[in-house]
């Protein structure tokens, strides 16, 4: 009889220990994860985001190619118009993948991740790679992938139609579509042109609907009126900034166009309930920084930190960053921009920890838990 009870503990034992492993594993393995994902991204825009897009296309001609740029995290240029990483990078290694590619990347690219289409320039409709022809780009790329499926069967570098449908399609345009309007219509009273930019903003989103797009985050417009190359060339006087410097006349503009994105959404999520339709608000992260600079460690908030370093901005038209006579700040965390309009890679981190975390976001997102929450 002992002998048995003693059989039966280790038996016993042996089954907890097993239970134990198999416990362990479910818990350190990514599928077991509730709800966590590794969606692919798409991305869509201009600078903010363009990861080497124009330099594939048309190598040699950005300054984004050319020292400093990439000094702080590369160590060399590395297409993006920053001193080192940008917000979707922050975003694509936060999730594990690295550095999403460029679409027009042909060698060493792994599209599995997603695949990157915005282009350093880019505006509405009006570019060479427009918003318009950057959706092109994505519905020849995804017959492409799904084409390949049937010739060649799955392969994990191919991408799906299910890798499709759960993607997270993202888009900020507009920049320099405003920053145009703006210079050449000082005077001109912008609601005209604020229905025009948002009824193609509509045009654009429905596209990607009809392309199966279901997780859609559209980046909103920063205060343009705080950015080093607004200030620096027009110098305003005391009467034409707000009470942080900034220039009120073309921050009214943007607030314009951000508020009609809003409802634009808004009314998407009515309309289109079957999918997301998501605002990343870092019009509100960086106007915030602006306003308390301390919080976010800033300490020049409207400072370039690229540039001729003569004060106020640090910004002049013919000596821009990259150019003989700009030189680099000591401390670029103590700036939010790093050239007239670009954001210094620092900034752009707590860009990507806010999505990461799913704040500045409305309605609430978490990119690691929106895998299979769609019809």
């Amino acid at each position: 009889m002992a002998y048995w009870k003693k059989k039966s503990k280790k038996q016993l034992l042996l089954v907890l220990v097993s239970i134990a492993i198999i416990i362990f594993y479910l818990v350190n393995s990514g599928e077991a994860k509730a709800g966590e994902c590794k969606p692919p991204l798409f991305v869509f825009g201009a600078s903010m985001l363009d990861v080497g897009e124009n330099q594939a296309a048309r190598p040699g001609r950005e300054a984004s190619e050319f020292p400093p740029y990439g000094l702080h995290y590369f160590g060399r240029p590395a297409a993006r118009y920053s001193n080192g990483r940008l917000l979707i990078d922050f975003i694509s290694q936060g999730l594990g993948y690295g550095l999403v590619d460029p679409y027009l990347r042909s060698e060493g690219s792994n599209f599995k991740r997603g695949a990157n289409f915005a282009s350093s320039g880019a505006t509405f409709n009006s570019t060479f790679f427009s918003l318009s022809v950057q959706i092109d780009q994505f519905r020849f790329f995804k017959a492409a992938e799904l084409d390949l499926n049937l010739t060649e069967g799955l392969r994990e570098s191919i991408l799906t139609i299910e890798d499709f449908s759960e993607g997270v399609y993202m888009i900020q345009i507009g920049h320099n579509d405003y920053k145009q309007f703006f210079s050449t219509n000082p005077g001109r009273n912008g609601n005209t042109f604020v229905i025009e930019t948002i009824q193609l903003m509509k045009e654009a989103l429905m596209r990607l609907y009809n392309e199966g797009a279901r997780k859609v985050v559209v980046i909103n417009l920063l205060p343009l009126g705080c950015t080093p190359g607004v200030l620096g060339p027009i110098k305003p006087t005391k009467d034409l900034q707000d009470e942080y410097g900034c220039l009120i006349s073309f921050n009214n503009l943007i607030d314009n166009y951000n508020r009609q994105l809003d409802i634009l959404l808004k009314d998407l999520r009515l309309e289109l309930s079957n999918a997301q339709w998501i605002l990343f608000d870092i019009h509100a992260v960086i106007y915030n920084a602006v306003r308390y600079p301390a919080f976010y460690g800033v300490k020049n908030p409207l400072q370039a930190c690229c540039g001729p370093q003569d004060g106020n901005y640090n910004f002049e038209s013919t000596q821009q960053c990259g150019s003989p006579n700009a030189t680099v700040c000591k401390d670029s965390t103590l700036h939010i921009f790093w050239d007239g309009i670009h954001i210094v890679e620092s900034f752009h981190h707590i860009l990507g920890k806010e999505f990461l975390e799913g704040k500045s976001l409305t309605p609430k997102f978490l990119v690691r838990e929106s895998c299979n929450v769609l019809n």
